[in-house]
């Protein structure tokens, strides 16, 4: 097995799994990649909130925070308490806050203390803004939250690392006030998402005797009837469903070969076995560079060439947005 051990976040998971923090998520904020666990304990340690907010936010969250807040802009008038799950580096945080006006309370939850601890020193708020921020360590499936309270539950890219999505839709529900939206997105298929297909098929092909689901639970909500289903399974009515394409960019192929490994605990599990990224990270550069090629010549009909003002790098990820409401009773 690729993953080995006890591997947390100062957090004491369950003695027969681990639950790794999959920052890829996102490709994330990749969440958490459920194994079995062997006797061997050992932490997530170094700076990885850092790493992820530097090498992903900017790049890949900002955008998709900024259009699945904006689906909000006719229902605003009537949202005053909302719960956000998963916020992780607090990039669709700034956003709530930026575009829902008037006063505001806001309870940004995550599953990493360590996560928390980031959004918060990033994100401020003036007192004469009347917008009211807790921050609260929580589990989607196990909501610390009274009923019938919230007027909006929203989530970026966190219900896919759920152990029960039923389960976290039903608390979902639970919180929402009569007529309340629940409104997330999650990553379609990871074929669809070329920047960790690739580095999938690259990290497989090296490791072949290891794990074999490197990036692929961040994709695993990609089948609209079953979200729908899981929905509809907690008493949420399905108000929209769509799908969100998104291109993301980078400096050169390297940036994002360096982002979706030392952006993720994938780094700190390769160097825990001794191994040195250099060569990894070499190869995903390669096949990304190949991707950006390939994508070239379909375009234009030629190949361009590599120099400094043509290393920037594109992908285009797509991801499916949800807007369900709490039935009004």
């Amino acid at each position: 097995m690729f993953l080995k051990g006890k591997i947390a976040f100062n957090h004491e998971w369950k003695t027969n799994e681990i639950i790794v923090y999959v920052l890829t998520y996102p490709l994330c904020s990749l969440y958490c990649l459920i194994a079995h666990m062997d006797e061997d304990d050992y932490k997530f340690e170094g700076n990885v909130p850092d790493y992820y907010d530097k090498l992903f936010g900017s790049q890949l969250f900002e955008p998709y925070a900024v259009d699945l807040v904006s689906h909000l802009s006719s229902h605003t008038a009537s949202i005053g308490r909302v719960l956000e799950l998963s916020c992780g580096t607090g990039r669709c945080t700034r956003q709530i806050l930026a575009q829902i006006k008037g006063p505001l309370e806001l309870t940004a939850t995550d599953v990493s203390q360590e996560m928390l601890d980031f959004a918060k020193k990033a994100i401020s708020v003036s007192p004469q803004t009347q917008t009211v921020i807790c921050w609260k360590v929580a589990d989607e499936c196990e909501l610390p939250f009274e009923e019938n309270y919230f007027d909006l539950v929203i989530c970026q890219f966190g219900f896919m690392f759920g152990a029960d999505k039923e389960k976290a839709f039903a608390e979902s529900m639970r919180v929402l006030l009569p007529g309340g939206l629940l409104l997330f997105n999650v990553w379609d298929d990871i074929e669809k998402n070329p920047l960790c297909f690739i580095a999938d098929n690259v990290i497989k092909a090296s490791h072949p005797d290891d794990h074999d689901d490197f990036f692929r639970l961040p994709y695993s909500m990609h089948d609209r009837e079953v979200v729908a289903s899981q929905l509809t399974s907690a008493g949420l009515d399905i108000m929209t469903i769509l799908d969100e394409p998104i291109k993301c960019f980078w400096n050169t192929p390297f940036e994002a070969a360096d982002a979706i490994i030392d952006g993720s605990p994938i780094s700190l599990i390769l160097k825990s076995r001794g191994e040195d990224l250099k060569p990894t990270l070499d190869k995903i550069s390669a096949a990304y560079l190949e991707h950006k090629e390939q994508e070239s010549a379909l375009e234009t009909g030629q190949v361009t060439g590599t120099t400094a003002d043509e290393d920037r790098i594109s992908f285009t990820m797509n991801a499916v947005i949800y807007m369900s409401c709490k039935p009004n009773v």
